[in-house]
């Protein structure tokens, strides 16, 4: 006894799904890119100002095409963003993180779906 199996439709759906893969790597390389300037733009707007210099310091660094970080480089922000034994904490970098983690993550989601 044997069955035979015949897929109608298979180069359709190769076509499809090679598709799919292009635009869903488009939509998250720029999902990623449009969250980083984002959370740039509100760091920058959180952190506390005296001179400028740490506002000035805060960029958006995309590496490759996934991945990226938000950096303040003024020597003295992490003492800033968390505190010391002299001054209290004014965070603006991990606000900004947080205000777009979810959107973020909803997003690239949605740019994964097969449709």
């Amino acid at each position: 006894m044997s069955a035979t199996v015949k897929l109608e439709g298979a180069d359709n759906l190769s076509t499809k799904l090679k598709a799919w893969a292009t635009r869903s790597k488009q939509k998250v390389q720029a999902e990623v890119a449009s969250t980083l300037l984002a959370i740039e733009s509100d760091a920058k707007k959180l952190a506390p100002v005296d001179s400028g210099y740490l506002r000035s310091s805060i960029h958006a660094n995309i590496k490759g095409a996934y991945a990226g970080s938000v950096t303040a480089s003024a020597e003295y922000a992490v003492w800033v963003e968390f505190g010391n034994g002299r001054n209290t904490p004014q965070p603006f970098l991990y606000p900004a993180y947080h205000m777009h983690k979810e959107a973020f993550l909803r997003n690239v989601k949605a740019a994964i779906k097969f449709k």
